[in-house]
């Protein structure tokens, strides 16, 4: 049995459960939607959490979060790069936790050095660069 969380804006289970939700149960989606979705989700384990919010005005967005991300959330606090997702303890951190980079390689993926230094603002800025205690 799927252990699948569907309101219509939101669906929440594991990559596997949903998959099987949408194949098992006839639900009514975009066969484009669907395939974009797979698409997103190819390189996932089956046992991933998954939250796909689709019904925010801009197409869709996925969140998804490792099992054992989940435990260790209560143990911990972390940060996971917004690129790469690897879990920091250092990098940068842009406007005030809206996204995080690990390396200047996953930054320069998003901003040019250049915008990082106008975020930054000579430290007067909601951007920069830090160590976090594990």
């Amino acid at each position: 049995m799927n252990n699948i969380y569907d309101n219509g804006e939101l669906l929440l289970g594991t990559k596997k459960d949903i998959l099987d939700y949408w194949k098992n149960n006839a639900v009514n989606i975009d066969s484009d939607f669907e395939e974009e979705v797979k698409e997103d989700l190819k390189d996932l384990k089956d046992d991933t959490i998954v939250c796909i919010n689709y019904d925010n005005g801009m197409g869709y967005t996925i969140d998804y979060w490792d099992n054992k991300d989940i435990v260790n959330k209560e143990e911990k606090e972390t940060r996971t790069c917004s690129e790469c997702h690897k879990e920091m303890t250092q990098g940068y951190c842009i406007e005030n936790g809206e996204e995080y980079y690990c390396s200047d390689e996953c930054l320069h993926k998003h901003y040019t050095q250049e915008e990082y230094l106008e975020m930054y603002d000579n430290g007067n800025g909601d951007s920069y660069w830090t160590e976090w205690e594990c």
